[in-house]
């Protein structure tokens, strides 16, 4: 089996970035409660806030450098799990220019004024993250004067934290010069290190370094330990795979590392050729 024969692939490791590709959403690999649009995501390790925090993002791409309208007094709250609420407010100091602020300027003002919750403009969306993690956190934004969430393209909404790190699978849509053409239904495996760096296999790169985590992931995922890691995508070329936290606890009971790297590939339906290589998805792990 060609896939296989991966975990034989160390020597070939050679520093290179992650891959950038296209698709009908914005990148391959991505995390699930994220709209598709994160390729990274904090993990806290803490006892009673191990996992992934609650995100809340906008639903609307803003350009680099849009100006968003907004005027003094104009607001909008956060609350987490336990009641508390902040009332984020604009106020004079805040506007270089009377009546805008800048896209980036305005979600590093709201970072600064937050306490909450973390505020930062990823791919093109705004996101606001909690800075506890586990399934009993939550975040809930609700616009005030002005609608200032509306603007930044932030639904209202109560978003729960996971035990579970939730990613997204999907091959691109066919692009001008890509080759993406009938992947549906094609068996996938979604692999996984420590280490960064990359490899050459099958006439690809592979975005991950190869070590200890990367040989044991695969043989774990092939053998059928790792729901979710090796099966078919959909007719779309898509699919959702769910890494139980609990087994993060039992890999890395002596700690865990900084970051843990993923990336998936596709293969033929005979299993001889790799057909398509995902970006790398990046784990951030934080006490």
């Amino acid at each position: 089996m060609k896939v296989r024969k991966l975990t034989m692939a160390a020597a070939a490791v050679a520093g290179m970035g992650a891959l950038a590709l296209a698709h009908h959403v914005a990148v391959p690999l991505s995390h699930l409660m994220g709209e598709d649009i994160l390729t990274e995501v904090v993990f806290y390790t803490d006892t009673g806030t191990f996992g992934v925090p609650p995100y809340v993002h906008g639903d609307v791409e803003i350009a680099h450098g849009t100006p968003i309208a907004l005027s003094v007094g104009d607001s909008f709250s956060i609350q987490d799990e336990k009641g508390q609420i902040e009332t984020i407010v604009f106020d004079s100091g805040d506007f270089a220019t009377p009546g805008f602020i800048y896209i980036e300027d305005l979600v590093a003002t709201i970072a600064e004024k937050a306490t909450l919750a973390d505020a930062f403009f990823e791919n093109g969306y705004v996101f606001f993250r909690g800075f506890e993690g586990g399934a009993g956190q939550s975040l809930e934004l609700v616009d005030g004067v002005g609608a200032p969430l509306s603007k930044l393209g932030v639904a209202q909404s109560l978003q729960l934290g996971s035990k579970n790190i939730d990613l997204e699978v999907s091959v691109p849509a066919d692009e001008p010069g890509d080759d993406h053409t009938d992947l549906g239904d094609h068996p996938y495996v979604v692999l996984a290190s420590t280490k960064d760096g990359s490899f050459s296999f099958g006439g690809f790169q592979i975005p991950l370094g190869v070590d200890v985590t990367f040989v044991t992931a695969l043989d774990l995922a092939l053998d059928g330990a790792l729901p979710g890691f090796v099966g078919n995508v959909d007719d779309h070329g898509d699919a959702s795979v769910t890494l139980d936290g609990g087994l993060l606890e039992q890999a890395f009971t002596g700690g865990a590392p900084d970051e843990l790297y993923f990336a998936f590939v596709v293969l033929s339906k005979d299993l001889s050729e790799v057909e398509f290589v995902s970006n790398r998805f990046t784990v951030d792990f934080l006490p």
